[in-house]
């Protein structure tokens, strides 16, 4: 894979803003790092890195690379251990989270539509889309499952499903590439 055509990150910035508010600027954007290069190195969950690797990475003194990791697990934001000179990182949300594949019925002012997602935090999905003018109207489905990666390929699986029912919204918001007319009501 080249640089040019790394994949994408499914980060939902609520998701995001929710976890990292606690953060100082300088933590958040070193976890943003060791985020991007789990995805880069094909290990979605974990990142294995020499404490060298992270003055690096970082660019910071090794005190400021103990500041951070303390910070990030005082925070509960990544279980980090250390091997020898090795830190590694596992990703708390991604790996141990419950996550959930939802239907909503949402609406705006002019348009009524299905939405298939997942979310591992169910209080802040109404916030998720509010901000862009888009509500929630009803929870139709839930269904748990015990890691993102099921749930990630459980979505897939009902975004095939449903495809030839594909809505596009008027309003754009994260996600409005995961609507479906409200015919699937009838199939779910």
């Amino acid at each position: 894979m080249t640089k040019k055509n790394l994949p994408n990150i499914p980060i939902y910035i609520g998701d995001w803003e929710r976890d990292c508010n606690v953060l100082s600027l300088e933590s958040e954007a070193a976890w943003m790092r060791i985020v991007f290069k789990m995805w880069t190195a094909g290990q979605k969950h974990s990142y294995r890195i020499p404490l060298s690797g992270l003055k690096n990475l970082w660019r910071c003194s090794l005190g400021d690379v103990y500041e951070i990791l303390n910070e990030l697990k005082r925070e509960n934001i990544s279980n980090i251990s250390e091997d020898g000179q090795f830190v590694i990182f596992k990703e708390v949300c991604l790996q141990n989270k419950n996550t959930w594949v939802y239907f909503l019925l949402m609406e705006t002012d002019t348009e009524e539509f299905i939405k298939i997602g997942i979310t591992s935090c169910f209080k802040n999905l109404h916030g998720r889309y509010s901000y862009y003018g888009v509500s929630i109207k009803k929870i139709l489905k839930k269904e748990s499952y015990k890691n993102r990666e099921a749930a990630l390929s459980k979505e897939k699986e009902y975004h095939s499903k449903f495809a030839p029912f594909s809505f596009t919204p008027s309003l754009d918001f994260g996600g409005k590439t995961e609507c479906f007319n409200l015919s699937i009501l009838k199939k779910l």
